[in-house]
């Protein structure tokens, strides 16, 4: 990650009285807003399973040197959390945010409804974004005598439904962030060019 700061100016910043020289991370926004207009040179990419920032560089670009430039070019704010967790770092995360692995388990963070069906067997809808449920919603059934639970409340299908995890949406908030975008290596030198001319 050496190679990232490397690429913003040093700011002079004065606070109560006394002056520091600090990085400037603001300009990353201005990289932004400028390669906007290079976006077809952009390409969807998924993160390999325990691949660093900068093994992908490597992989992508020949050279660990650009970890700047996917960081700038995702708008990734912390290197460690905003980007996929390999499995030790995950389980690590686990841990020490919920106590233990089996609690993250075996534990419900939330209920969600996948889908519209018109019978137990036949789907009319399929979410592509789950919609989060109310517990009471989601535990809505009949009686024998066609009785609803919560008589206000809809009853769903169990097709219809699903129960999350912690562990569960922990796992697909991480694999979500294998989905970046890669500057096209065609574009490269103009991009650096570019970026020099904000950086300088």
């Amino acid at each position: 990650m050496s190679f990232y700061f490397e690429n913003f100016k040093i700011t002079e910043y004065e606070l109560n009285g006394k002056k520091y020289d600090l990085t400037n991370i603001t300009l990353r926004y201005k990289f932004r807003e400028t390669v906007k207009n290079y976006e077809y040179a952009f390409q969807d990419y998924t993160v390999p399973e325990g691949y660093s920032i900068e093994n992908l560089s490597y992989l992508y670009y020949d050279s660990s040197e650009y970890t700047w430039l996917i960081i700038l070019s995702n708008d990734i704010i912390d290197p460690h959390y905003d980007y996929p967790l390999n499995y030790e770092n995950f389980r690590k995360y686990i841990i020490s945010k919920y106590g233990s692995w089996e609690y993250a388990e075996f534990n419900i963070h939330h209920f969600e409804r996948v889908g519209i069906y018109k019978n137990e067997t036949q789907q009319l809808v399929e979410f592509d974004s789950p919609i989060i449920l109310d517990r009471k919603v989601f535990e809505n059934v009949l009686d024998e005598q066609g009785n609803k639970k919560y008589p206000n409340l809809p009853v769903l299908y169990d097709e219809e439904k699903r129960m999350v995890s912690i562990l569960e949406y922990e796992i697909e908030k991480n694999d979500r962030k294998r989905s970046i975008k890669l500057l096209d290596r065609k574009y490269l030198s103009s991009i650096e060019k570019i970026s020099r001319e904000i950086f300088e």
